[in-house]
């Protein structure tokens, strides 16, 4: 049987090799049908990333020993807790048996745990509860209990932060509904105090130069691809300055809830 080694034995040569690992780089190239591809493209990804940003930003309202992110997928957003607060208990749960197995290959320093939170309620508790682009997964009858088993989750006086598509987008096809402030005030007031909502990433539709951006780093050009990294990063600093939060739900194509768990 081969040795194990950990980090710690690998020399400063390995330890090069073992942090190239942190990103399942060998995955990229594909040959397939005759057809090599050797990129990896996501239209929504630097939207993806504005919504982790935001989540960093409410966070840093202010100090929390423990985190669950509820529906966390596979990972993304706690692995990049993890960097910001790696003193911090760390749990992720998720229905889905493939995305926790990707979530913990890929994300060190924090626990996860395949569970559908209604059938399962969760037992743990923790300073804050994150739901982020997950109520629009849920089927509508199912919203309140979900709500309720989150609820739970969290100790009195503690945190729910919370993001879902708006109204103001079309619902996707694997959607159940987008929302409204409206629409999460009924499902959020019996458990949580104090809420505040936060509309952000502005509709493409709502500024030229956005849409451009959009064009351009979001690759919904139909004959060209760029890839020059000091200009993408130009552009997504743009977006963050410019186009992350918006002044009311009127261009939005998102909304965050922040609220405190009621304690009575």
């Amino acid at each position: 049987m081969k040795d194990q080694s950990t980090t710690a034995d690998l020399d400063a040569t390995q330890k090069l090799q073992e942090a190239e690992y942190a990103f399942p780089y060998h995955y990229i190239p594909h040959y397939e049908n005759n057809k090599f591809r050797s990129f990896i493209h996501w239209s929504w990804g630097f939207r993806n990333l504005g919504g982790i940003k935001l989540v960093g930003d409410l966070l840093s309202e202010s100090t929390f020993a423990s985190l669950l992110d509820v529906g966390c997928g596979d990972g993304r957003l706690i692995n990049e807790i993890g960097k910001w607060y790696p003193a911090a208990s760390l749990h992720g749960v998720d229905a889905s048996e493939q995305a926790i197995a990707i979530a913990k290959a890929l994300t060190r320093n924090a626990s996860f745990t395949v569970r559908d939170i209604i059938a399962e309620p969760l037992q743990q508790v923790a300073d804050v509860v994150t739901l982020i682009e997950v109520l629009e997964h849920i089927p509508p009858e199912s919203c309140e209990a979900f709500i309720g088993s989150a609820a739970r989750a969290i100790k009195p006086g503690g945190r729910l932060i919370l993001t879902v598509p708006h109204v103001n987008k079309p619902v996707e096809k694997k959607h159940f509904r987008h929302f409204s402030k409206e629409d999460l005030l009924p499902l959020l007031a019996p458990h949580f105090s104090d809420l505040r909502f936060v509309a952000f990433d502005r509709l493409p539709s709502s500024s030229l130069e956005l849409g451009l951006i959009e064009r351009i780093i979001g690759g919904r050009g139909r004959f060209f691809l760029i890839t020059n990294q000091r200009l993408l990063g130009a552009l997504y600093r743009r977006y963050l300055l410019r186009y992350l939060y918006c002044v009311s739900e009127k261009t939005c194509g998102r909304m965050a809830v922040v609220g405190l768990r009621r304690k009575t």
